[in-house]
């Protein structure tokens, strides 16, 4: 989702596209203003949870995405594991 701090670079050129972005540890780094941004212009079905790591405990990282107020649980659920299954036709 922008590598830690790039937020404006990646707001600005690539949210929205047809790519796919990661998670990785930003959940719990990026401002929650700017994460709310991201969730509302970047289609949920392109977002996959936590394959650029293992920069953090993963498992804490899930129970942080799975808390998080901003999203319902169908797009927590598509985050966490539907999407990439999807992209991997599993």
């Amino acid at each position: 989702m922008g590598g830690e701090d790039n937020y404006q670079e990646t707001e600005a050129s690539l949210l929205g596209k047809d790519i796919y972005l990661d998670t990785a540890f930003v959940l719990r780094t990026m401002d929650q203003n700017i994460l709310k941004r991201f969730f509302r212009k970047h289609p949920i079905e392109r977002l996959l949870f936590g394959t650029d790591s293992p920069f953090t405990d993963q498992k804490t990282e899930l129970q942080f995405l799975n808390n998080l107020p901003l999203l319902t649980t169908s797009q927590k659920e598509k985050i966490a594991g539907q999407n990439a299954a999807r992209l991997l036709n599993m």
